[in-house]
């Protein structure tokens, strides 16, 4: 159903969650939030086909009209409708239009009517307009608001804006201009962005350019298309025109000197219905964008120049789509059709996972090789390539002052230390330095006593004691003298042991500070018990050797409750360990491309992290060792590190793009988001569909029950 109806999927993924906390509830919610990510939310209130859409001159209003006879108003900014549905016309809404004042708002419908509304206050309305004797399919008002322009039958009708006024709103017929030519009704009516022309296009194939102060035709109608024209529209430099008709295409025709056909756009399997141009430049090509619907339930997006979409259609509507429209800053498109629904779309930029957490901390950075929260959420460093560490406001998303300096070569570590008062770091220089966090400057020397680069450090949990491990091989264990405030005279080194690991690429204590894990290029993760007070002579015991992983083991992380371990790896897989006896607790998790560089357990000891080479993060369910749905995928470049929030609600990643992302990953935040873009409740008939004889409840309690 993700296809054809992802509200009712997303509700039904919700109730699946509500019922049962499994791998596969979190893998459908995620899978149907990620299925339609620049779907924002749905628009109910129709109950009928839903014929035309448009936005109000500020943005902030949006008219739809159906043939429910009504026509609403929304609140762009909460989705919600601004007052009771406009009534007056007695057949079909087939078209809406607001006044480039955002003033009034004219409705026209299959009742061969056009009714002008006012909208300075409590909308009323302030004209209705006699239009003939047949249906009104199209109203346009021009650049100016002196004139507004009508389809109905085989003619367009002028009107002029102030004699309309100045009538009552029970007038009869007015005087309008009338133009003919077409030999068919005509469906479009669109005015050029300065007002001059007026184009129209038929049910005889033909689109006609006409003058409209004079009403007079410029020169031959268009041909081109082989079946009726439903659409016209101007782009917002008037050099083009864009005509869609019921064979399926567009034609893109180019208006000076003289119109000529420039190009086809194809893409469309059946009847294009509606077209409509951005007034801004879209973040991606730098031009605005062409937006065609169609009545195989698709929305695309078109960069004219190249004559070909920007990028995948939009799916989400579950039947025909008939009318869409851009706001006036070109950030969201809003689409409605025959299955009652408006949706909004977000078209800015790329596509985005819907799980990311707003944009970047980006500080212009080449690559972040690591990252880690401090204790009460509100900090994340990051080890940089540049040399720096940086401290960032989460909340913010900036940094807390420019880059720390003291190393000499990249930062591969960071780690706070379990009060947040210090911050530790390692790199390819060899060193270790001990930051003091609120001043932001070095407690002391760096360390020194590794002989090759740093690649992992770790404090323990009481913060007495610090671990680093290093391409040399060993790991050095630092006792630190809280009570001295941790500088660097107040370090005591104790002696290097030997891991027996190769290169050893990552180290991680036990929750109780009494066990010490660490894994490297042997491919092998070793875990030292640490109870003993440790003597300058002496290297703690060895007590488990886990042996699985086919190549270079890169990140190692024990789980909150001390129960298991988890380990990434070169050969792709993330493996579970039981930390008591040493063994496999299941097959290795499958699922990266590449190598595993990094995990992470979630708080709550039910979410592992892993960050890849292949530019991807995935959640594993731990219960049950699955992956929940697609990866988490917004990088560019190799994933070094993934951290859990202290709160397990965010997670963030950072790597070789420079990029630090945060995610949500918190379950209940997942069905508020899927409830705010299903924007409704099931109804009493879905509920009965899909869970039989059981009492109804609500699935969204923020929303009103289903009917």
């Amino acid at each position: 159903r993700l296809d054809d109806e992802p509200d009712l999927a997303l509700l039904l993924s919700v109730e699946a969650n509500r019922i049962a906390d499994s791998a596969a509830a979190r893998s459908v919610l995620r899978t149907a939030l990620v299925s339609h990510p620049r779907l924002l939310t749905h628009l109910w209130g129709h109950t009928d086909r839903i014929s035309s859409v448009a936005f109000s001159p500020d943005g902030k209003t949006l008219a739809s009209a159906g043939n429910d006879n009504t026509i609403r108003l929304w609140d762009v900014a909460n989705a919600r409708p601004l007052g009771a549905a406009l009534t007056g016309h007695r057949d079909n809404v087939l078209s809406v239009a607001f006044s480039p004042d955002g003033r009034l708002l004219a409705s026209a419908g299959s009742d061969r009517t056009i009714l002008l509304w006012d909208l300075t206050g409590l909308p009323s309305l302030a004209a209705r307009l006699s239009a003939g004797t047949e249906s009104v399919r199209s109203v346009a008002f021009s650049s100016d608001g002196r004139k507004l322009a009508s389809s109905g039958g085989r003619s367009i009708l002028l009107w002029d804006m102030a004699t309309v006024l100045d009538e009552s709103p029970s007038s009869a017929a007015l005087p309008a201009l009338s133009l003919s030519g077409h030999e068919d009704i005509v469906t479009s009516v669109a005015f050029s962005p300065d007002g001059s022309v007026v184009a129209s296009g038929g049910n005889d194939g033909m689109i006609f350019l006409w003058d409209a102060e004079s009403g007079e035709s410029l020169g031959p109608p268009l041909a081109g298309h082989s079946g009726w024209v439903r659409s016209v529209a101007f782009s917002p430099d008037n050099e083009l025109l864009a005509s869609a008709a019921e064979d399926g295409t567009i034609l893109l025709w180019d208006l000076h000197p003289a119109p000529v056909l420039q190009e086809t756009l194809q893409g469309h399997t059946s009847s294009v219905r509606n077209l409509t141009f951005s007034q801004q430049p879209h973040p991606l090509n730098g031009r605005p964008l062409l937006a065609s619907s169609s009545t195989d339930g698709t929305i695309i997006l078109w960069d004219t120049a190249a004559g070909k979409p920007l990028m995948p259609p939009l799916t989400g509507h579950g039947d025909w789509v008939r009318s869409v429209a851009f706001s006036p800053d070109g950030k969201l498109l809003a689409s409605a059709g025959h299955d009652q629904a408006v949706i909004f779309w977000d078209v800015t930029g790329r596509e985005r996972d819907a799980l990311l957490l707003g944009s970047p901390l980006d500080a212009d950075l080449e690559k972040v090789h690591s990252i880690a929260y401090s204790p009460d959420g509100q900090m994340l460093a990051s080890g940089n390539e540049d040399w720096t560490v940086i401290l960032w406001d989460v909340a913010r998303r900036e940094p807390l002052g420019p880059p720390m300096e003291g190393h000499t070569e990249r930062v591969r570590s960071v780690a706070f230390s379990p009060d947040g008062e210090m911050l530790a770091s390692g790199g390819d220089d060899r060193t270790i330095i001990l930051w003091d966090v609120a001043r932001r400057v070095p407690l002391g020397p760096p360390l020194t006593g590794h002989t090759e680069s740093v690649q992992s450090v770790a404090f323990s949990p009481d913060g007495q004691m610090l671990a680093s491990g290093s391409n040399d091989g060993t790991i050095i264990l630092w006792d630190i003298d809280a009570s001295s405030g941790g500088t660097a005279a107040n370090l005591r080194q104790g002696r290097p042991f030997v891991g027996r690991l190769g290169a050893v690429q990552a180290v991680t204590f036990g929750p109780d500070g009494l066990l010490l894990a660490a894994a490297g290029e042997t491919k092998r993760v070793r875990i030292w018990d640490l109870a003993a007070a440790l003597d300058a002579g002496n290297s703690p015991p060895l007590v488990a050797t886990l042996d699985g992983h086919e190549d270079v083991v890169f990140g190692v992380d024990i789980s909150p409750d001390g129960v298991m371990l988890a380990s990434g790896s070169w050969d792709r897989t993330v493996r579970l360990w039981e930390v008591a006896s040493g063994e496999r607790l299941r097959t290795p998790l499958r699922g990266h491309s590449e190598s595993v560089q990094d995990v992470a357990f979630s708080p709550d000891d039910r979410l592992l992290a892993s960050g890849s080479w292949d530019e991807t993060i995935r959640l594993w369910f731990l219960p049950e060792g699955e992956s929940l749905g697609p990866p988490l995928a917004g990088h560019t470049g190799s994933v070094r590190s993934v951290a859990f929030s202290p709160d397990g609600q965010t997670l963030a990643s950072a790597g070789d793009d420079g990029m630090i992302l945060l995610w949500d990953v918190d379950p209940e935040s997942w069905q508020a988001r899927a409830c705010r873009r299903v924007n409704r409740n099931l109804s009493q008939e879905e509920w009965q569909r899909f869970f039989g004889e059981q009492r109804y409840r609500v699935t969204c309690p923020e929303l009103p029950a289903g009917e």
